[in-house]
């Protein structure tokens, strides 16, 4: 068996590389790790917020006169948000999800539901630097345009045959309040 005969100088050249590699591949590692949790926590937080602005925007539709169509798109659209991101996830606190705004005079007949949201989420490796949390933050914007719907009926004299045991007038209107009745 060959022996290696080393030169004074080059032993304990690999303990020392090693631990300098290692001062440089640790933080490395970490700083993936924390980032690659804060993208799924925002990930989750652009859900929620997508999905409240939606749930805003097609609740405009709903409701007697503007005031309550906006009350009901911001209920609606924190029920939603708070459906889809639940409390604590992935160790996150103070979630702040302010009121949503309902923009109905910018643009003629089209209005926005504005959300938006933020959280604070916790760092486990760039703790060693002194960085303990990161704010996380996420908005959305939905919109929604107001149709006119106008409906024309014909009440001419060809109107009054009979027609599967009725006239056509009469299943016209029959039709027409069914229509009416799904807005």
């Amino acid at each position: 068996m060959k022996t290696i005969k080393r030169n004074k100088g080059e032993r304990g050249l690999a303990v020392i590389m090693t631990v300098l590699t290692m001062m440089i591949a640790l933080p490395l590692v970490g700083l993936a790790f924390d980032v690659g949790i804060l993208y799924m926590i925002r990930g989750k937080l652009y859900q929620a917020v997508d999905a409240a602005a939606l749930a805003g925007a097609r609740a405009l539709g709903t409701g007697p006169d503007g005031p309550t169509q906006r009350s009901n798109a911001q209920t609606a659209a924190t029920k939603y948000f708070n459906s889809n991101y639940p409390a604590g996830f992935w160790g996150t606190i103070s979630v702040n999800f302010p009121t949503p705004t309902v923009d109905d005079t910018t643009v003629p007949n089209y209005r926005t539901v504005t959300t938006s949201a933020s959280i604070v989420a916790p760092l486990y490796f760039l703790r060693m630097l002194g960085q303990n949390t990161a704010v996380v933050a996420a908005s959305s914007q939905a919109g929604r345009r107001d149709a006119l719907v106008m409906l024309v009926l014909d009440r001419s004299s060809s109107m009054t045959t009979a027609f599967q045991g009725s006239t056509a007038r009469a299943i016209m209107k029959t039709d027409a309040a069914q229509f009416v009745s799904t807005f």
